[in-house]
């Protein structure tokens, strides 16, 4: 029985910069071997480095007002408000802190580094979300095939197949069938 079928990688990853951000240090190279919480990528971002900058100002002024307003009986009506502010102030700059320790791009999980772009450069600017790279794992591949409804009684869990590359210099890859998937349409895109 001959299959329309795809290889994949085990599992496989997009890196991405997670939002626009200038390159600082580059760690990956196409056909490294890395290990889960390896850096691959350090990325500064000015813009952002003013805005944490801003909100741990904001917050030191909110901090201060409600130490002042701790001490006059004048200023203790506003309290409450003036605690749900500096509550608020905090959760900000937590959040912005998260970006910035996102801009230290690591692998998600051990694998191989491929298709890194050749232009990939320190000092360059990325785009929020430009690839710059893939991750593959290096667990063992994955082939999906398609089956027609009327051949779908030849194929059982556990049925032994190859599967053969466009690339014919290429060996054919052993196979066993791990579970069967239905689908109700009529063409796959």
């Amino acid at each position: 029985l001959s299959l329309p079928a795809l290889l994949t990688a085990g599992r496989l990853t997009v890196l991405s910069a997670p939002q626009a951000a200038r390159i600082e240090e580059i760690r990956l190279r196409d056909g490294h071997v890395v290990q889960a919480g390896d850096v691959l990528l350090r990325l500064s971002s000015p813009k952002l480095d003013h805005d944490i900058e801003l909100a741990r100002l904001r917050l030191d002024h909110l901090t201060a007002a409600a130490a002042l307003a701790s001490l006059r009986s004048d200023l203790a009506k506003d309290g409450l408000a003036g605690r749900h502010e500096l509550l608020q102030a905090d959760q900000d700059l937590r959040g912005l802190l998260e970006q910035r320790d996102r801009l230290l791009m690591r692998a998600p999980f051990a694998g191989t580094v491929r298709d890194v772009p050749e232009d990939l450069a320190v000092g360059t600017w990325l785009a929020a979300k430009e690839e710059c790279g893939l991750l593959a794992s290096r667990e063992p591949p994955a082939v999906w095939a398609y089956v027609d409804e009327e051949d779908a009684w030849r194929v059982a869990p556990g049925a032994p197949g190859r599967f053969f590359p466009d690339e014919p210099e290429a060996p054919p890859v052993p196979l066993v069938t791990d579970f069967i998937d239905r689908s109700a349409t009529r063409d796959l895109t």
